[in-house]
């Protein structure tokens, strides 16, 4: 139930942000949000267009290196230092590497979409999914000892 409820929110809080940006423009022509907010006079506004992706890449970048960092603990047997280097530094120097140029654009619309998609909805209800069904098949199915006997 938190899941549904969670999800729920963050579906309303995404939908009611878009829909309010896309309102406050009067002739959208071929542009996106993006460049439409960072042509306007208000500073503000111009302020929103750099702060968004760099929000974005604080909130996304620490759990796909934390989900990074212990992948290579458990499955390649590194240690926790060269782990931790791996997953921290790399991520956040590729994100550096791509704030220049049209890269930048590139990776905040299609790397958004990808990443924020997948790590906030999609990965979210598969986990939940495959507990609940872990969940029903415990309650169903109750472990017995084989060869147990009853005196």
């Amino acid at each position: 139930r938190a899941v549904v409820w969670a999800l729920g929110f963050v579906v309303l809080m995404y939908a009611s942000v878009g829909i309010v940006g896309a309102l406050s423009i009067r002739v959208w022509g071929d542009s996106n949000l993006f460049s439409k907010l960072s042509g306007s006079d208000s500073a503000l506004v111009q302020a929103t267009v750099y702060a968004y992706p760099l929000l974005q890449n604080f909130t996304t970048i620490p759990v796909f290196a934390i989900l990074i960092k212990y992948n290579l603990l458990q499955l390649c047997g590194m240690g926790n230092l060269s782990a931790t280097a791996i997953a921290f530094v790399l991520p956040w120097a590729a994100s550096l590497a791509l704030y220049s140029g049209r890269g930048f654009e590139t990776v905040c619309e299609v790397g958004g979409l990808a990443f924020s998609s997948v790590l906030n909805f999609a990965v979210p209800c598969a986990l939940f999914g495959v507990m609940w069904a872990r969940r029903q098949r415990g309650k169903a199915a109750p472990r017995s000892d084989a060869g147990a006997r009853v005196a």
